[in-house]
């Protein structure tokens, strides 16, 4: 796929992207995935990808995907119910693809635990497990 540029856009349906091949910059920047798990599974980046300020309704599904090493999801957030065992995978799955391309810092997100004063590089869900909100990378509070 050749100049991909989503640029605020709004997906309101399942946005697929299985073993797309992305030969340029794949830009997502500011869109916004609604309704089911934006799917990039498979998928390659032989090209700066960019997810800043991305919101997934639900959590991307980024298994089996090669990201190059120009990967950001700075400021992106999620906000869905947390703790559905497919969502967990995706976020473990999601990490683990940045820690490969050894961006740690974008990597280094959590689960569970309330946001420290400052910066937090996690989220929260509320005591009830019902909805919670997952901000994936460094932010300003």
């Amino acid at each position: 796929m050749d100049n991909a540029n989503f640029e605020k856009a709004e997906f309101f349906s399942c946005a697929t992207f299985f073993k797309s091949v992305f030969f340029s910059n794949a830009l997502f920047l500011d869109a916004k995935f609604f309704n089911c798990p934006a799917t990039f599974n498979g998928a390659i980046f032989k090209n700066a990808a960019y997810f800043k300020k991305t919101r997934f309704e639900l959590p991307p599904r980024f298994h089996n995907v090669d990201l190059h090493q120009d990967t950001s999801f700075h400021r992106a957030i999620s906000i869905h119910k947390v703790g559905d065992e497919d969502d967990v995978r995706a976020w473990r799955t999601l990490k683990l693809a940045m820690n490969k391309i050894h961006n740690h810092k974008e990597a280094d997100y959590r689960l569970e635990g309330l946001p420290t004063k400052g910066i937090t590089w996690g989220g929260h869900q509320d005591e009830a497990g019902g909805e919670g909100v997952i901000i994936l990378y460094r932010h300003p509070i």
